[in-house]
C-alpha cells in the first residue's frame, strides 16, 4: 500500500468563488484497488504556516481504507512504543 501527499500552496485555484466553505469533495477511483482523494475548503484568512486561504485533504490510497488504517494505527502504536517515557 502506499499513500501520497500533495502540497498545493503554489498559487493554485485562482479564481474560485471567494466565500468561505468546501469547494471541491471528490473520490476518484484509479483501480479496483487505488482511489485518489481531493477535499478543498476556502477559509476566511490563511492557515497557520500558509499564505493562501484555502485548505485540503489530498491522499492516493493503494490497496484499500482498510489497508490504509491498519497501517495507521500500527503506526501509532510503534511510535508510542518508542516515545514511553517522553
Amino acid at each position: 500500500m502506499s499513500v501520497g501527499v500533495v502540497d498545493n500552496t503554489h498559487g493554485c485555484c485562482h479564481g474560485l468563488q471567494h466565500e468561505s466553505g468546501l469547494l471541491i469533495d471528490r473520490r476518484e477511483p484509479i483501480s479496483e484497488s487505488a482511489f485518489v482523494e481531493l477535499v478543498l475548503w476556502r477559509v476566511p484568512q490563511p492557515v497557520r504556516g500558509s499564505t493562501h486561504v484555502y485548505t485540503y485533504r489530498l491522499a492516493h490510497v493503494v490497496g484499500g481504507v482498510d489497508e490504509l488504517l491498519a497501517t495507521f494505527n500500527a503506526e501509532i502504536a510503534r511510535w508510542n512504543d518508542e516515545n514511553r517515557d517522553s
